[in-house]
């Protein structure tokens, strides 16, 4: 095996590096597939930050640093190997072994696989299909890691070819992925989105043997609590009586599934972690730089035909002898189908971003595009609250506007009504004026005697709004009033 010298330099100087700009950083530094710089580090003895290092370091929280041991002057040789790498890199195609590959898919995922030969996981499968290679189905894995026994297919009986050559993809690491698309969050400054697209290609699925987030134990706890306390109302026919809703997606997922999203949403919560970072042992969500990004777990089904239970099968039994004897008996009301969960996961972002399980992809797989879309989904919900904060205002401005706009409308007409009061009472103390100045022209003195004049002019300038002048028996005349209400009426007798 060739291999290509990149880099050389002490223990001690490469471990400053890695500790500096991340070992994901290091590896892009000197053009080696990261994969083999991990192999390469591992073997020299230089420890590398652990999974949530650099998320804590950079918001601020303290963190644990593995002190280099042994001889730090010692040379250490980065290289490259030209078999997985440069050759691979000049070729446009890549050959398959029918033989290895079978090997290959049979001890390791084939998203490992795909990785080696610089392919999509769609291509691997595509080339066992024909090359008559059985696949792991999914679970395997799953199956494989908690000590379970699974027995290995053969190889495939025909006339398939030992070899055959493909296309092979450009690799490219997801941040370079990431930029070639040219996103962008509005919610994350230059500085930000680097170190989150830094994140996104160094996230690592949480180990089994890892301890979980208490949060997510605590969740987890919830879920199960609610599931078994359900299968027991099903065993009573009582479905979901007095449990109220389920809490996280609770009957949506099977047992096996409550457990992926244990370890996929603790993963998320260990690269993720920061002082912003909130979740909740009762909800589902994340609080992204003040953003609330809510997500959800939920499993498909398969549909398959019910199966009689013991049961059942007696309540035919009677249905169908009652029936002989009584052709209108009641049958008994007897589901068709049974859904049961297939193990094909899906998340849900609330900016309805959803990432499913498929044929060759699990959402495990694709943690890295998970990093990314909760901070678009974070800034998804920041812009969204910002615009409902914009249409409350302007309702509440348009309300305010209606509010003034009434007032002044009503303020006009009682402004306009007590004018015409007034007027009316101008109109009186006028009348009043035209009848004095008349009478002190009559020659009847008695009637219209000096006593009558002055009290006749007093009564005039007490309807006069413009003289107002108070009455020593009725007061002062409020004059805005309407003439019913500034009508004079004649007291009623009092009893004593």
């Amino acid at each position: 095996m060739k291999e290509s010298v990149k880099h050389i330099s002490t223990r001690k100087e490469l471990y400053d590096e890695i500790w500096s700009i991340s070992a994901a950083g290091v590896a892009r530094k000197y053009d080696i597939p990261y994969k083999q710089f991990l192999e390469q580090v591992k073997e020299a003895d230089i420890p590398i930050p652990t999974s949530g290092y650099w998320a804590k370091l950079w918001s601020g929280k303290s963190v644990d640093v593995i002190e280099l041991a042994g001889n730090p002057n010692e040379q250490i040789i980065l290289s490259e190997s030209e078999t997985d790498s440069d050759q691979n890199r000049n070729k446009t195609h890549k050959d398959y072994n029918r033989t290895q590959l079978y090997k290959e898919v049979w001890e390791r995922p084939i998203k490992d696989v795909a990785k080696k030969y610089h392919v999509s996981d769609k291509t691997i499968r595509k080339v066992c299909e024909s090359l008559g290679i059985p696949t792991p189905p999914i679970g395997y894995w799953s199956k494989v890691r908690s000590g379970t026994k699974v027995k290995r297919p053969p190889l495939l009986k025909g006339n398939y070819p030992n070899e055959i050559s493909g296309k092979r993809n450009k690799e490219l690491s997801f941040p370079e992925k990431v930029a070639s698309k040219g996103k962008r969050i509005d919610i994350l400054n230059d500085q930000e989105f680097k170190k989150v697209l830094t994140i996104a290609d160094q996230i690592e699925l949480t180990d089994h043997d890892e301890r979980i987030n208490p949060i997510v134990i605590r969740q987890q706890a919830i879920i199960t609590n609610w599931q078994k306390a359900y299968a027991e109302n099903l065993s009573e026919g009582l479905g979901k009586y007095e449990l109220g809703d389920p809490p996280m997606d609770a009957d949506k997922l099977s047992e096996e599934g409550v457990a992926r999203r244990s370890r996929i949403v603790d993963t998320l919560m260990r690269a993720l972690s920061s002082e912003d970072l909130v979740t909740s042992s009762e909800e589902s969500f994340f609080l992204i730089k003040g953003a609330d990004v809510r997500y959800s777990f939920s499993e498909a089904k398969d549909k398959v035909p019910h199966v009689l239970s013991d049961k059942e099968k007696m309540e035919m039994l009677k249905y169908e002898e009652e029936k002989k004897r009584r052709p209108s008996a009641y049958k008994p009301k007897i589901r068709k189908y049974d859904y049961h969960f297939n193990g094909k996961l899906s998340l849900k972002l609330s900016n309805n971003k959803f990432f499913r399980d498929s044929k060759s992809t699990k959402i495990e797989d694709r943690l890295d595009e998970i990093v990314i879309a909760i901070y678009e989904a974070a800034d998804f919900s920041r812009k969204k609250s910002i615009k409902e904060a914009e249409e409350r205002l302007k309702k509440l401005e348009a309300l305010q506007l209606q509010d003034e706009q009434r007032d002044r409308y009503n303020a006009e007409i009682d402004n306009t009504n007590f004018l015409l009061n007034e007027a009316d009472d101008y109109e009186k103390s006028r009348r009043i004026r035209n009848l004095i100045s008349a009478a002190e022209k009559s020659e009847s003195k008695e009637k219209y005697s000096e006593e009558w004049i002055t009290w006749a002019k007093a009564k005039a300038d007490w309807f006069d709004p413009t003289v107002a002048k108070e009455d020593e028996i009725f007061g002062i005349r409020k004059h805005t009033k309407n003439v019913q209400d500034k009508k004079l009426k004649k007291k009623d007798d009092f009893w004593y």
